[in-house]
């Protein structure tokens, strides 16, 4: 059942910030290089641009170049450590080489120039869930569905914490009840939660065991 919940926990952790219409994550690597190359004709001619510049940066961490996105976002900050979506960027490209601890020291330094929306939280919560920070996780998650009660990976991450911290229990069962209710075509969460069901029972017959 662990390899179920992982399975169904783990997701991209990409932070699109500044994708327009034209561009954005579900373009193609070949669209992707094209943008670059015509950003970088752009950047010659607006030397001082920054919005050109952190376009650059996200677009390394589309092309999976996520060391150059974590070097040009910190150049940019030398510049200006103000620069909100900057640590966005550099989140997104310590999180894709799983440096979860240095993604939320990014990702909390932004939170204080602007509030985060519900996807920033959920990122959040991944990174702590990945850093084994459990409960932190779940706080976050908490304020998350507080704004956006219907956010069905918001479930099943709290819910794979739950697991991770208690095991089968009630509440990662009904987290993901949730899921199913939300989206009953999941066949994983129908299957999580059959699992959950099997495995409380199994615990609720032995404890029953023992108290004869």
């Amino acid at each position: 059942m662990f390899i179920r919940f992982f399975n169904l926990a783990l997701s991209a952790v990409t932070v699109v910030v500044l994708c327009g219409p034209a561009w954005c994550g579900e373009a193609t690597q070949e669209q992707n290089l094209a943008l670059l190359k015509q950003i970088e004709v752009d950047i010659a001619k607006k030397p001082n641009s920054i919005l050109l510049k952190l376009q650059h940066a996200e677009l390394m961490g589309l092309l999976r170049r996520y060391e150059e996105q974590v070097n040009e976002a910190n150049t940019l900050l030398a510049k200006n450590p103000k620069l909100r979506d900057a640590y966005l960027i550099r989140a997104d490209g310590e999180a894709n080489q799983k440096f979860y601890a240095a993604a939320l020291i990014s990702l909390d330094r932004a939170f204080k120039l602007g509030a985060p929306t519900p996807k920033l939280l959920l990122y959040k919560a991944r990174y702590l869930r990945n850093e084994k920070r459990y409960v932190e996780a779940i706080a976050t998650v908490n304020s998350l569905l507080e704004v956006e009660p219907s956010n069905i990976d918001a479930y099943k991450c709290r819910s794979a914490c739950y697991f991770r911290l208690y095991g089968p229990c009630e509440k990662a069962l009904r987290d993901m009840e949730q899921v199913v209710l939300l989206d009953p075509s999941d066949t994983k969460a129908v299957a999580l939660v059959s699992d959950l069901k099997r495995e409380l029972a199994v615990k609720t017959s032995a404890g029953a065991s023992i108290v004869k």
